[in-house]
């Protein structure tokens, strides 16, 4: 009876996950000249850069995050958003070549994201969960390493704040996708099981 008890606990720990909405609403045109919705990013930490072209300010977030892009991977996405809607598309691909910014540069076109999140002061930063819901905010030029400490609380294998070196974040990418499969778990769970089955089972009398 112990081991079936054991058994019930250990698969009521499997939970299977469920489809939820990106919280993160809206789109947003890139240099491109493309309408993109923020659910693109469903599954990433996202930073969005709130700024306009005119902002000088804005111009040192722009190299800060520049040590922010080489310092992370694929599982952040940067996007460089104008919220002036007196800014256009020539306006920001110019900003994007000035600082030689790898990341998304876009428009705020339909105000998607100022509907959503006031922006009192540029520049001002948004970090975002994985699945668009905020989980910090910076007003004002931000260091990169506070962006980075920030980022790292999501993270097995935390990204190298030194910059320019991430050591060891595709094995963290690695456990980090074994741990959230199901069928990982499971097969770990009934290793346990089986463990703890043998050890509190009642031997055999050796004759």
């Amino acid at each position: 009876m112990k081991a079936i008890y054991v058994l019930i606990v250990a698969f009521s720990l499997v939970t299977v996950p469920t489809a939820q909405g990106y919280s993160l609403e809206g789109s947003f045109l890139n240099i491109d000249n493309e309408d993109l919705n923020y659910s693109l990013f469903d599954g990433n930490v996202l930073l969005i850069d709130a700024t306009a072209s005119w902002c000088t300010a804005c111009d040192t977030q722009l190299q800060n995050l520049n040590k922010v892009y080489d310092s992370v991977d694929s599982r952040v996405t940067i996007v460089t958003l104008s919220i002036d809607k007196n800014d256009d598309i020539p306006k920001v691909a110019e900003l994007k070549t000035r600082f030689d910014s790898q990341w998304i540069f876009a428009l705020d076109s339909g105000l998607d994201f100022l509907d959503q999140f006031e922006v009192a002061v540029l520049p001002t930063l948004f970090l975002f969960n994985e699945d668009g819901s905020i989980f910090k905010k910076w007003e004002g030029v931000t260091t990169p390493t506070i962006i980075l400490d920030a980022i790292n609380e999501h993270f097995i294998v935390p990204f190298d704040a030194a910059f320019n070196t991430n050591p060891g974040a595709e094995v963290g990418s690695l456990f980090e996708d074994l741990f959230a499969n199901t069928f990982f778990r499971m097969v770990g769970l009934m290793f346990i099981v089986i463990f703890v089955y043998l050890k509190i089972s009642p031997s055999k009398p050796t004759k």
